[in-house]
């Protein structure tokens, strides 16, 4: 029974150690951008690769945001969203921006160039079947500043 319980304990662990960060392959853009008291919503567009074996599930988590060298705040995804296993998906993912005092001043300042530098840091709570992982996520890229300004 032992030996049992050791084995499985080894399967477990090793299968946690064996998950691959998946991949942006391109980025789609921002849309759905609306603004209110103390948070940001939109939302993001991307083809993902996804190079597990496994069905890969990306649970709620938090990062950091940075725009143009300054930070502004914190995201966060409530939703849970799955990558086909050895796919290139397309994935659209909600996101809330829990902004720091300023930051809406910076917003509007940053309306008027062409492009801003968009950088994520943290983790992301991802598996597969009953088995999760936090898996460090570090990704930036330059967009157009066209979803920072509002319709009326």
């Amino acid at each position: 029974m032992k030996t049992f319980l050791f084995g499985f304990s080894l399967f477990f662990l090793s299968a946690c150690a064996t998950i691959q960060q998946p991949e942006i392959v391109s980025f789609n853009g921002v849309s759905d951008f609306k603004m209110s008291s103390g948070k940001i919503l939109f939302t993001v567009s991307a083809d993902v690769k996804n190079p597990n074996g496994h069905r890969f599930k990306l649970f709620p988590s938090q990062l950091d945001v940075i725009i143009d060298g300054k930070k502004l705040g914190q995201l966060s995804n409530p939703d849970k969203h799955i990558l086909k296993r050895k796919e290139t998906s397309s994935v659209s993912v909600p996101l809330v921006a829990e902004i720091e005092k300023g930051s809406l001043l910076r917003l509007t300042t940053l309306a008027l160039k062409d492009s801003v530098e968009i950088q994520f840091f943290g983790d992301i709570t991802a598996g597969f079947s009953i088995f999760k992982k936090k898996v460090p996520f570090e990704e930036s890229f330059k967009t157009s500043t066209r979803f920072l300004k509002l319709n009326n």
